[in-house]
């Protein structure tokens, strides 16, 4: 049978993890589950959070390490991926209750070795429906990525689905970028094979998340163009 690694890099998260983790849990389908859960040296209460939130949880994983940025510590969970698939979440983003039903039923019958949906930004008294099930949305298969993910960052972590062969045959993240980490994932994948793109929403970004780098755009460019 089929089954996916969550692969979690938590960094100074306390605020968000509680409503990250219950939308992870609250995942429709009926595939296998392993939980990888990388605290990277959280100075904020995350990983007592992060233990208490997961007690009792099956096939999980949680590990700490000291701050190395989020792309060594998404290699690490990548390492410790046991399932044929990876599911990647960013620790104050939220994954619709069938996002990953939805991202596994478009890739697994397929030759492509990434799928990803749409993503939804919110604010934080936004009322939210994370019980969109999007039954059998178009997939548009890209050929090519490489021209459109060196163009533009096409997705962040908790878009997309990987199949984890794949993600380990390129090396996983580019670690030189010690943020970003999707973005060098991405080059290396769509140099690989096809993607999938999912037109259906499955990622719930907040708007304003403190210490968020990718609402830092001179850093963004910096960390693009390296």
């Amino acid at each position: 049978g089929e089954g996916v690694s969550f692969v979690v890099p938590v960094y100074n998260k306390a605020r968000h993890l509680p409503r990250v983790l219950e939308q992870i849990a609250r995942q429709r389908g009926g595939f296998r589950r392993q939980y990888v859960f990388i605290d990277d040296g959280s100075t904020d209460g995350s990983l007592a959070i992060l233990r208490d939130a997961t007690r009792g949880w099956q096939n999980l994983v949680i590990e700490s390490q000291p701050n190395a940025g989020s792309a060594a510590a998404t290699n690490r969970g990548v390492a410790l991926a046991r399932e044929p698939f990876i599911k990647f979440v960013d620790a104050d983003d939220l994954i619709g209750d069938h996002a990953t039903a939805i991202l596994l039923a478009a890739l697994r019958d397929s030759d492509a070795c990434l799928a990803y949906g749409e993503a939804v930004r919110y604010a934080e008294d936004d009322p939210l429906d994370l019980q969109i099930d999007t039954k059998a949305p178009p997939v548009v298969r890209l050929e090519a990525p490489l021209k459109a993910a060196i163009r533009n960052s096409m997705f962040n972590p908790t878009q997309f689905l990987a199949r984890t062969d794949a993600v380990t045959a390129v090396g996983g993240c580019d670690e030189r970028i010690v943020h970003s980490q999707e973005y060098g994932l991405t080059l290396r994948l769509a140099r690989r094979c096809p993607f999938l793109r999912v037109d259906a929403p499955v990622a719930w970004l907040p708007r304003e998340a403190p210490g968020r780098l990718s609402t830092n755009e001179g850093r963004q460019l910096q960390r693009v163009t390296r």
